[in-house]
């Protein structure tokens, strides 16, 4: 608050609230665990199919479209004659669990093939983000222009040597150390964190009444 007390010379009064004061609380009582974090063969073994899966490599193949594959594909879809999807040259994976553009796309693309013209309807759901569409049926018409099928290898000692590492057995090994370097310092986050937090409950802060004023006026 300021108060204008003469022009000339300029002449006021100010009030400045005080930073708030914090009474910390027996925080030297404060007991907070760090866990303690166990790598298991699984954890490594999902570890290292997730690698494999990364370095997953895509091959044409001259048959019909199957599950998992990756299809490129040209979409045209309309609901009542109004557009309601129109993509060329779309990389889409084969995946029937997926919900785009619509549940049940995937699974009539199984069975296409190559070059292949398709026309089915699908039912769009009743909380579609665009009301207008909900609940109606959507005609969709599909060109098949390329079939490629994931190759995975396989998880050896040759997988091992094409991610540098001199074999399986040390790729296990460096897998096992990341994965406990990455749990221990989330163990050691989760421990600060919790610690700040006991710390916090035990403390207590005493602001001016003009922190809770203008704090009040921003949610007015």
């Amino acid at each position: 608050q300021i108060e204008f007390i003469q022009k000339e010379p300029l002449i006021f009064k100010a009030i400045v609230p005080l930073e708030p004061e914090v009474k910390l609380g027996e925080y030297h009582d404060v007991r907070v665990k760090l866990e303690s974090v166990k790598i298991t063969a699984k954890d490594v073994k999902a570890a290292i199919e997730n690698l494999r899966q990364e370095r997953a490599v895509l091959l044409p193949v001259e048959r019909p479209v199957q599950l998992a594959d990756f299809v490129t594909v040209n979409i045209k879809a309309a609901v009542e004659d109004k557009p309601f999807l129109n993509h060329e040259d779309l990389v889409y994976e084969v995946n029937d669990k997926s919900s785009f553009p619509l549940a049940g796309f995937a699974a009539n693309l199984v069975g296409v093939k190559k070059s292949e013209e398709k026309s089915f309807s699908l039912e769009i759901p009743d909380d579609y983000s665009i009301k207008e569409f909900c609940g109606k049926e959507c005609c969709f018409k599909i060109v098949v222009t390329e079939v490629k099928e994931k190759q995975l290898s396989e998880i050896n000692d040759e997988f091992a040597q094409s991610c540098d590492y001199a074999d399986l057995a040390q790729l296990k090994k460096q897998v096992k150390a990341y994965l406990k370097a990455a749990a221990d310092e989330k163990s050691r986050q989760q421990l600060r964190q919790k610690t700040i937090e006991a710390v916090v409950e035990l403390s207590h802060a005493d602001y001016p009444p003009v922190f809770e004023d203008r704090e009040i006026d921003a949610f007015l």
